[in-house]
């Protein structure tokens, strides 16, 4: 029995999703979202925070994607959510909305229920190991800013775990960070101006805690021959700098699992225990004094790797950030969206293994293809173009300008039958604060994640994506002004000068996309005739009623662009590309013939208005020229000439 159809899906929004703590967090979420045949679909931006004002912007328009009804649990990784506004916006305009349940992961807040990791047991180690094998009495503490949850609650923590040991912190010995590298001389100085020196600085993260043992060993303290400094977390420091100081692994795939299970039994009434304890390892260096039990060269105690700014001694990155890597110089050459996202698929290789890549556009570029003004907003259209898609890196793409859904359903493939459970990453694609569209990342391997190339990758799409579109634009802004030079006045369709122009750009869009090129010709029937006899205002209204007959919008399978033409007096053109069939082109001329019978009926003037018309369709190739395509068209309208006298009675030397 297929289970897919009926397969429920967990909603996960986070940021950064190739940094450590996330990445760590999702494959244990992903392990138990299979293990129990769940989908889930993660709504990320590229950065946490940084970045200007309007790249922010851009990155929290994925938020705006999902709707609560199409999801049956939802995880939240507030921590990482950092951008301004963003964890509100999830709060009041999905969460709010949201029936089923809801869990937030290591957070601190009682409007939600909360997946916490092992703090106070992890905390508990390592004071053990300061005060049982150091003997460490007097204790200082460096937390992160002062009214952060973290600071307070890993401050409580620290604490709880001296009060086993009758030990209590002097709050004057609290000094404040920043979770990261900045303060380390600030809190060394606060630090020195004491009479004496702590046994032990625990911190609240290895990014502090390297940052205090450089700033005090710059000022000649030994550590650990003065004080011990111990980090916590193995997440920061890895990032940046070579592991140095004693710290505790967190165990954060189990809460990524637990968070999971939480859900899961939520919705399948399975058991859960909210206090399960599960075990972390205290990562022993020399800030304590004690022989290391990590090899030296680790970047990080973690499996996972850093993520796309750091230095990863991958050969991937390497190949990436080389310069021998000429992805944006080959993807900025290229004439259109079609020739980008074919020349994009060789640097797909960069990404390492995936399930499916997908990128789902907005409306800007199908409009650019239709030769329309391109200008982009900072919201998704209701209508998504799939342009390209690749299931595993060893097969060929799928490029399409016709593929399209509503974006109300997000993704397709996330509600159509699929064998395996399997996670959809959905990213935004933006330059600044315009918005492009947004990339699926499929997965089905919970040990495979993000590729730390990833972000910078994208980068690199959405960079020539809208240089693409500034070159379509000033292409745009002078066809216009071109266009004013070569419209016939009196019709606004194009003179002669505009179909010499443009039929030979049309033939080659034809030759380009392998589709059919149609060319319908018009002759007005005497013309001459109602100049002499009734006046050339009203030979002048025969023309504009023929032209506007003329510009009747063609119905094809595909439409790539259609340009109406008056090249004499009384010939009138309109030129299809595109997949437009005989039987479709035949059912065009009757209604351009259908619009003029109608006209006749109730003109009320003293002549008809009848149109020749003959068409030609051809796909052509490199020997094929306009003038063949308008001779044969000719030929055609001829008989169809002679068809009119034969069947109206009208004297075509009048």
């Amino acid at each position: 029995m297929d289970n897919s159809l009926n397969r429920k899906k967990i909603a996960v929004f986070v940021s950064q999703p190739d940094s450590i703590y996330p990445t760590q967090l999702m494959y244990g979420i992903n392990a138990e979202a299979y293990k129990n045949n769940y989908d889930v679909v993660v709504f990320s931006t590229f950065v946490k925070a940084g970045g200007t004002d309007q790249f922010r912007e851009g990155e929290k328009t994925i938020f705006t994607l999902p709707r609560p009804e199409l999801f049956d649990g939802v995880i939240v990784i507030p921590d990482v959510i950092q951008i301004e506004g963003c964890l509100d916006y999830i709060k009041d305009n999905f969460l709010s909305k949201f029936d089923g349940p809801i869990t937030f992961i290591d957070y601190h807040g009682e409007d939600y229920h909360s997946t916490n990791g092992q703090e106070e047991v992890e905390f508990e180690k390592l004071v053990k190991h300061v005060v049982e094998e150091h003997g460490c009495r007097r204790v200082a503490v460096m937390v992160g800013p002062k009214d952060h949850d973290h600071s307070i609650s890993r401050l409580a923590c620290i604490e709880k775990a001296l009060a086993k040991y009758d030990i209590t912190v002097n709050p004057k010995e609290v000094y404040y960070g920043d979770f990261w590298y900045h303060k380390g001389e600030e809190v060394a100085r606060q630090i020195l101006d004491k009479d004496t020196l702590p046994d032990v600085v625990m911190c609240a993260c290895d990014a502090m805690a390297i940052s205090l043992c450089t700033a005090l060993r710059k000022k000649n303290v030994s550590v650990p021959g003065d004080l011990i400094i111990t980090g916590f977390d193995c997440e920061g420091s890895g990032v940046t700098k070579p592991m140095t100081v004693t710290s505790i692994a967190k165990n954060n795939v189990s809460t990524g699992i637990r968070a999971c299970q939480y859900i899961v039994s939520q919705l399948d009434g399975t058991n859960f225990d909210e206090q399960e304890v599960y075990s972390s390892d205290i990562v022993l260096n020399n800030t304590c004094g004690c022989k290391t039990n990590i090899e030296q060269k680790l970047i990080s105690t973690s499996n996972f790797n850093v993520s796309a700014y750091d230095n990863n001694p991958s050969d991937v990155y390497s190949e990436f950030y080389s310069g021998y890597n000429f992805m944006n110089e080959n993807l900025m050459s290229a004439v259109d969206i079609w020739d980008l996202l074919w020349k994009l698929s060789y640097y797909t290789w960069y990404l390492g293994d995936f399930e499916n890549l997908s990128f789902c556009l907005c409306d800007v570029f199908d409009r650019s293809n239709h030769g329309l003004d391109n200008d982009i907003s900072s919201s998704y259209s209701d209508t998504i173009f799939w342009y390209y898609e690749r299931n595993t890196p060893d097969k060929e793409p799928i490029v399409s300008l016709e593929r399209t859904f509503n974006k109300s359903m997000i993704f397709p493939n996330i509600f159509e039958p699929h064998e395996n459970p399997t996670t959809y990453y959905i990213m935004p694609v933006h330059f600044n604060e315009y918005c492009f569209g947004y990339s699926v990342l499929e997965q089905i391997d919970p040990e495979k994640y993000i590729n730390p190339v990833f972000s910078q990758w994208s980068r690199n799409i959405t960079i020539t994506l809208e240089s693409l579109r500034r070159q379509t634009n000033l292409k745009y802004m002078y066809k216009k002004f071109e266009e004013s030079t070569i419209k016939d006045l009196a019709t606004n369709l194009y003179s002669r000068n505009g179909f010499n122009l443009y039929s030979k750009e049309m033939l080659k869009q034809s030759m380009s996309y392998r589709v059919p090129f149609t060319l319908i010709l018009g002759d007005l029937n005497c013309l001459k005739y109602i100049n002499d006899v009734f006046g050339h205002v009203e030979g002048d209204n025969a023309i504009r009623k023929s032209a506007d007959a003329f510009q009747i919008e063609a119905k094809g399978s595909v439409i790539y662009s259609q340009k109406n033409f008056r090249i004499g007096g009384d010939e009138f053109v309109q030129i299809i590309v595109g997949k437009f069939t005989k039987s479709q082109c035949k059912a065009h001329i009757r209604k351009i013939r259908t619009y003029l019978d109608e006209y006749n009926k109730i003109s009320g003037l003293p002549y008809p208005v009848y149109l020749s018309i003959g068409s030609y369709s051809v796909e052509p190739d490199a020997n094929t020229t306009i003038d063949s395509i308008l001779s044969k068209a000719d030929e055609i309208m001829f008989e169809d000439k002679k068809r009119i006298k034969a069947e109206t009675g009208f004297n075509h030397e009048r």
